[in-house]
């Protein structure tokens, strides 16, 4: 008999196609009679949810492709990855990720899945402010969600599709579908301005936010050589990772892992042609790189020539 460890879910709960029907019969239900979550004169509504079309076998892929609203998708079993043309994020149980709208994306389970998608609609006088903001502050980027202390919500919600037998289950299902997605939205969107009413594009903020962007990229150029991870940035100027990736999207207008990445190309490039360096993996390494070849092949792409080519003769 085969068991699963404590928070871990059984895929054979889902193979059925009548748990997948009830599952979204269920979900149907729960995001109809869900409120709006309102913010200042913006709402977001639960416009569908799903899971479809129930265990999805390792191995299988989506093509590229994009909607209108906002996505969330959340992973109830397994292992998959997330794509955008400049963020890759890979998901195992009780997490996920959110996509903003209209952004081309695609997925990849490394294990059987099941995963939960969620299309959430901007409402209000504030739509496109609001929809204009937020793909100034995310972008293409893919904000995780499920990674705080309350993925035991996730874990219930699992529980509670899986099984239409259990007393009361609609009735739960729509309290905890409800308590799940405004704590996914709430941590996966750059929501703290619209919460007390003021606007995103206020130029006292934009001050603020630019000077953290230019010490935070001060700060990520004065530590190249050492591993940086975006959350020992965030804890160095007192920011949680998600307010400092809005930062470094609205301000920079880029994500932190390229912004890294570029900052860690300058340091070669000067590094090479200035022959402070007698090797490409000297140059690497110096940058940070942990891999001469892939640091080659960055290199390549930013400036259309080798690293070898800008490396002095030796005297």
């Amino acid at each position: 008999m085969t068991t699963s460890r404590a928070g871990e879910s059984d895929p054979r709960r889902f193979a059925a196609p009548t748990v997948i029907r009830d599952a979204n019969e269920g979900l149907l239900a729960a995001s109809q009679a869900m409120p709006p979550l309102r913010l200042a004169d913006a709402a977001l509504v639960c416009h569908h949810a799903h899971i479809a079309p129930g265990l999805l076998p390792a191995g299988t892929s989506s093509v590229s492709h994009r909607h209108g609203e906002i996505q969330l998708e959340f992973v109830l079993h397994g292992q998959m990855g997330f794509d955008t043309a400049s963020d890759h994020q890979i998901c195992h149980q009780g997490e996920g990720v959110l996509i903003g709208p209209l952004v081309r994306h695609s997925w990849q389970t490394f294990t059987p899945v099941v995963v939960l998608g969620v299309l959430v609609r901007v409402e209000g006088e504030q739509t496109t402010a609001f929809q204009q903001a937020l793909s100034r502050q995310i972008g293409e980027s893919l904000p995780r969600i499920g990674l705080r202390d309350s993925s035991h919500l996730g874990d219930r919600l699992g529980e509670l599709l899986a099984d239409a037998t259990q007393v009361w289950r609609d009735e739960r299902l729509q309290t905890v579908f409800r308590l799940w997605l405004a704590d996914a939205l709430a941590q996966a969107l750059p929501l703290d301005d619209w919460h007390d009413g003021s606007r995103l594009t206020s130029r006292e903020g934009s001050r603020q936010r630019d000077l953290l962007a230019q010490r935070a990229v001060e700060f990520i150029e004065a530590n190249l050589e050492h591993p940086l991870q975006i959350e020992a940035v965030a804890r160095q100027f007192g920011l949680s990772v998600r307010h400092l990736s809005r930062i470094f999207r609205e301000q920079q207008g880029t994500c932190f892992q390229e912004l890294l990445r570029e900052a860690r190309l300058r340091r070669a490039y000067h590094l090479l042609s200035q022959g402070e360096v007698r090797s490409v993996k000297e140059a690497a390494f110096s940058s940070g790189f942990l891999s001469p070849a892939y640091f080659t092949q960055c290199f390549v792409k930013e400036y259309q020539i080798l690293p070898s080519d800008l490396l002095r003769p030796a005297d």
